[in-house]
């Protein structure tokens, strides 16, 4: 399968690395005892539809991965990534970069899912199968965000290769 423009914009390592410097320009807040609002759910998946049972086993294990975030749980969603996605960030630099861009943008407002994407192809990783999600964040001290989570899919499942906020 051909790569798509959507799944070529993102590198493993560049999505983890990226997260931290989404806010960088807001001042810190502290932060929320809340409980993160839902996900808005995504339009259902047709049963028809190409790698329909992928993508949507990849999108339950990805919201289930980001509300790990949105608890404060970085240790949790660190150690639940694939094991390339960890090999580019120290689980202590990966939970320093997440505190302080969460303290920054300030409490998650909503999030709205937007695309989804089946690959064989990611930039900087090897032939297999992706899911890309998207989704369209609003902080409280950021209008709005664009999360974009890569899935992969190994013999155990799918688990998080890439992350980016922008």
């Amino acid at each position: 399968m051909k790569m798509t423009p959507f799944a070529a914009r993102f590198t493993a390592a560049a999505m983890l690395l990226c997260a931290s410097a989404a806010f960088s320009q807001q001042p810190p807040q502290p932060p929320s005892t809340n409980a993160p609002p839902p996900i808005q759910p995504a339009p259902p998946i047709p049963a028809n539809a190409p790698h329909a049972a992928d993508i949507k086993a990849a999108r339950a294990a990805a919201e289930a991965w980001i509300q790990l975030l949105d608890s404060g749980r970085f240790d949790q969603a660190y150690e639940q990534m694939g094991q390339a996605a960890r090999a580019q960030i120290s689980q202590d630099e990966w939970k320093a970069r997440l505190k302080t861009a969460r303290a920054r943008s300030g409490k998650l407002e909503s999030r709205i899912f937007q695309n989804t994407d089946y690959t064989t192809q990611v930039k900087g990783a090897p032939v297999g199968q992706y899911v890309v999600l998207e989704y369209i964040c609003t902080f409280a001290t950021h209008d709005t965000a664009r999360e974009t989570i890569v899935m992969a899919k190994n013999n155990m499942g799918w688990h998080v290769a890439g992350f980016a906020v922008d």
